[in-house]
């Protein structure tokens, strides 16, 4: 994993209290499933003769998404701001594990004994340019809802994560439809289409691929239903990169 690009982080304000959320068990937005949208689209992320199929997922938190994605057989490489989630992923799935330093990168590696699942502690996605296949997770990792678009970051994040991507790399991108009562300047933040298009030029194809309503994603019974009262529902698009 080499160590490369300037990727835009989160500010600071954010980056501290996304570590309080994990510090003080208040990480809300953790569901208790595999991401509905990620279950119900992987196929589409498939590439014919890919090998060894890897697959990104930025901000991950302990998802369970790294473990389902893991047992259908991707390479996962995460990348998570609080080390307290990565210890906590591997803890609670009781797979075994090893810590180290890369060299000229910023954060510590955690990585699975077969070395299929690379969790990183950092808050940037520098050092995975290597990684073929891409998905953006929800709340987990979906940083175009966690960012709000101050100093044009989301422009900066696209542009970083369109670097990492090889031509025909396939980026699978969940958006919230977020209520209309709901003030605008409070997470989620909304990304709509033609917002989409301005940070994926000609150099991609987008394609709006399924649509998700707020009571398929979280069972209302659900304790941290309440966190998602915010949103309806969401949008999926396929975003992949073509040869230019």
């Amino acid at each position: 994993m080499a160590c490369s690009g300037d990727t835009p982080e989160l500010r600071e304000g954010s980056l501290e209290q996304w570590k309080a959320a994990w510090e003080n068990g208040k990480a809300v937005w953790q569901v208790h499933h595999v991401n509905v949208a990620l279950k119900r689209n992987i196929h589409r992320l498939k590439i014919e003769n890919s090998g060894d199929p890897k697959i990104l997922l930025p901000l991950c938190g302990k998802t369970r998404d790294i473990k389902w994605l893991w047992e259908q057989g991707f390479t996962v490489v995460g990348v998570e701001v609080s080390e307290i989630a990565i210890k906590d992923f591997f803890a609670e799935n009781d797979i075994k594990y090893e810590v180290s330093q890369i060299k000229g990168c910023p954060g510590v590696l955690y990585r699975s004994t077969d070395d299929r699942i690379l969790l990183r502690v950092s808050s940037n996605t520098s050092g995975t340019e290597e990684h073929s296949q891409l998905f953006l997770n929800q709340k987990g990792g979906n940083n175009f809802v966690a960012y709000h678009d101050i100093n044009h970051t989301r422009y900066k994040y696209a542009s970083a994560i369109s670097e990492l991507m090889s031509d025909n790399c396939k980026m699978l991108l969940e958006t919230l439809e977020k209520n209309i009562d709901v003030d605008p300047g409070q997470p989620p933040f909304d990304f709509q289409e033609p917002e989409m298009r301005q940070h994926f030029n000609q150099q991609f194809e987008l394609e709006q691929i399924d649509q998700i309503k707020i009571d398929e994603y979280i069972d209302p019974s659900d304790e941290r239903y309440f966190a998602y009262t915010r949103v309806s529902g969401s949008r999926i698009y396929l975003i992949t990169k073509t040869s230019v």
